[in-house]
């Protein structure tokens, strides 16, 4: 990544040069002199990893446009370097204990922590009819675990806070965040595949989805 290509990403969010330092892991003084630097020279490696991170936050949090063609450009280009790191740009700390009591399980703690949010619980809700609806015509084995997923969170009988996987799962099925771009035909959807398989596969162990 060049510098000229870091300012034409973050022309697309109207955030100050104070207000991105902490999604970028630099100063302020740091983003404001690398505004004066050429445009055809490489950011530090040292950096790249945070601002990457930090990119992928400002997008889970709306506050960078996921349409800009800047913001394209990099989505195709770069990704998290692991699930962790994907997890993590969208919350989760791996210091925290775990989503549900007993378990053990990174990905699902995650997922959990990733479900704990309530305006990402709204968004999932808000696209049951919307671009889930369009994900379950991918197969069969997709419109099963997607329904399921979506019959746990509509269950009157499952506590919410027995929920919070399942909302994970399908925010991070609706997230711009993947390991494997979506843009590369079939192979682009292998890892919400397996998301789903991981969630749905907890709650199967619960007797919760038979």
């Amino acid at each position: 990544m060049t510098f000229g290509e870091l300012w034409n990403l973050l022309s697309a969010t109207p955030l100050s040069p104070e207000m991105l330092s902490p999604y970028l892991g630099v100063s302020n003084m740091t983003l404001r002199r690398w505004k004066s630097m050429p445009a055809s020279e490489p950011i530090p490696p040292l950096y790249v990893r945070g601002i990457t991170e930090g990119v992928y936050q400002l997008l889970l949090e709306e506050k960078l446009d996921p349409h800009a063609p800047a913001v394209q450009k990099f989505l195709k280009r770069v990704k998290p370097v692991s699930f962790d790191a994907a997890l993590r740009s969208m919350g989760w700390d791996p210091k925290q204990g775990p989503g549900e009591p007993g378990d053990s399980s990174a990905i699902l703690r995650g997922l959990s922590a990733i479900g704990m949010d309530l305006k990402r619980q709204r968004h999932v809700q808000s696209e049951q009819d919307g671009l889930l609806r369009k994900m379950r015509r991918m197969g069969v084995i997709w419109r099963e675990r997607i329904d399921a997923l979506l019959k746990i969170i509509r269950s009157r009988e499952i506590p919410h806070s027995r929920k919070l996987v399942a909302f994970g799962a399908l925010f991070y099925l609706l997230a711009p965040i993947d390991l494997i771009p979506d843009h590369i035909p079939v192979i682009g959807f292998i890892d919400d595949f397996g998301v789903l398989g991981m969630a749905m596969a907890y709650y199967q162990s619960k007797n919760w989805i038979k």
